[in-house]
């Protein structure tokens, strides 16, 4: 296997997913073993957030211990605070990821965190996977989180200066 390729990652932890006749635990054991063997800033250390999402969205999942689930999430919050703040790739699906498996452990104000480092780069990935309007999950929940800690929405993206940045062409 490609030890720190996050796309070989994924399809294997896909092939070892309940859905496919494996099994979370199995999925966990691959995630967690991938992760430690990975380099500080892969993206495959993120790869148990991803197990934990398999696990968080089966309706009839069992058998995986919630310190597991925060454990994994842990991990993805050590990467996340790596990733620059201001190159939305890779960071942006790690972070969307992340931020849907803390809302699942009802971890909100560390999913706070992760909304601010999102900004405006909202992906498909993972709020399409749990309903048809993705965009619109996203940002009912970031509201939601937003509501829960106290913050007030913001007005839209800035442009890096403190000001609100203007739509190009539009």
């Amino acid at each position: 296997r490609a030890p720190h390729h996050w796309g070989c990652h994924v399809a294997a932890l896909r092939y070892l997913a309940s859905s496919w006749h494996g099994s979370h635990r199995e999925c966990f054991d691959f995630a967690d073993l991938a992760a430690q063997d990975a380099p500080a800033r892969s993206l495959v250390r993120a790869l148990p957030a991803r197990a934990a999402f398999s696990y968080l969205t089966d309706r009839g999942a069992a058998g995986v211990e919630r310190a597991r689930l925060d454990a994994a999430a842990d991990r993805a919050i050590a990467l996340s605070a790596l990733l620059p703040a201001d190159r939305p790739r890779p960071a942006a699906e790690i972070r969307n990821l992340l931020a849907y498996v803390l809302i699942r452990l009802g971890r909100r104000e560390e999913a706070l965190g992760q909304f601010g480092l999102i900004g405006p780069y909202a992906t498909s990935f993972p709020w399409d996977r749990v309903s048809d309007d993705g965009l619109g999950l996203f940002l009912e929940l970031r509201a939601e989180v937003r509501a829960a800690c106290g913050t007030k929405p913001d007005d839209g993206p800035e442009n890096g200066r403190g000001r609100r940045a203007r739509a190009r062409g539009h």
